[in-house]
Order: C-alpha cells, then structure tokens, then sequence
C-alpha cells in the first residue's frame, strides 16, 4: 500500500502493533530516504538501492538526523519517501558507525526486507 502527497504516513506491515508510548517497549527505528519514484516503482519484497553494491551498505538515519541528511544530499522540491524502519525485523545486519562529520549513523548491510518497513512518510526536501 502507498500512499500520495506530502507528509502522508501508511503502516508498512500489515497486522503488526506498535507500542510506542510505554517506554519498556520502546525501540529505536532508523530511517532511510529514497525518491519518491524509485520507491514507487519496487515491485519486490527486498529493497536494494544502487549504493549496496558499490559501498556494501545502505545509508540510514537516526530520526534526529534526518533533517541535517535531508538538506544535504537532496535538491530542494525533490519528491523523497522516507522509510521508518524496525531494525529488530531486518534480515541484515545493522551497524551504527561513524560517518559525515564523524556523526555516528546506522548502516544496514544488506538489503531492506519490506516487512521490517513500519511506515512511509512522503515528503519533499
């Protein structure tokens, strides 16, 4: 399911409940920003940007470093999904090492199954 127009949210996983206000049940979530059209053209459960193979992971961001990302590498009115991801479902692995400016980010070596997508928020840089 997707879903049109800026700052529009979707639950990702079908029948999965998220407890977010009890804080013995809170988990940290990454993001990942893709374009808009590039995520609307997958047609697979797996995601795999062009950037896995040539550096062997994909970029992801912590919720408070999204803005900074954002502004950074992408042209301003571009048209972005940004994935809230579970990393407790991926099937790959997950590193939180150094990068830009030698802020910590998390990394996700592998591909992104959809099902450790929770949602979806289309915006425009």
């Amino acid at each position: 399911m997707r879903a049109y127009g800026s700052g529009s949210r979707i639950d990702a996983r079908k029948g999965r409940i998220r407890i977010s206000g009890d804080f013995r049940f809170h988990r940290m979530l990454i993001y990942h920003i893709v374009e808009k059209e590039v995520w609307d053209a997958l047609d697979s459960e797996l995601y795999s940007p062009a950037g896995l193979e040539r550096e062997g992971f994909i970029h992801c961001s912590f919720k408070e470093q999204l803005l900074g990302v954002i502004e950074r590498y992408y042209a301003k009115g571009s048209e972005l999904a940004v994935l809230e991801i579970d990393p407790q479902y991926l099937m790959s692995r997950v590193v939180n090492e150094p990068s830009t400016n030698d802020e910590i980010y998390p990394h996700i070596y592998g591909q992104i199954n959809l099902s450790a997508v929770v949602s979806v928020e289309y915006r425009k840089a």
